[in-house]
């Protein structure tokens, strides 16, 4: 019984092992990449959320623009932009 358990033991370790790297190379490749995010809240004068306004950010090097409308309570967020 001992030898079947430390034979099943060295085999779960083996594998482990092997399928370490494989399964953190996204987080590795994940840490290289270079995009941010910008979130933010659009408010009224009185300092409430407003909901569905447009809001347009801009690279000023390369003139691309995008657009994201606000939520219920008046966030907002770009992902994946591009330095610059």
């Amino acid at each position: 019984m001992k030898k079947k358990r430390s034979a099943w033991v060295r085999h779960l370790a083996l594998t482990l092992f092997c399928l370490g790297p494989i399964a953190l190379s996204p987080v590795a490749s994940a840490q290289t990449m270079t995009t941010g995010d910008v979130t933010g809240l659009v408010t009224d004068a009185t300092g409430a959320g407003v909901p569905s306004a447009v809001v347009t950010i801009k690279n000023v090097d390369t003139n691309e623009a995008r657009t994201a409308n606000s939520d219920g309570t008046g966030r907002y967020r770009f992902s994946l932009l591009k330095p610059g």
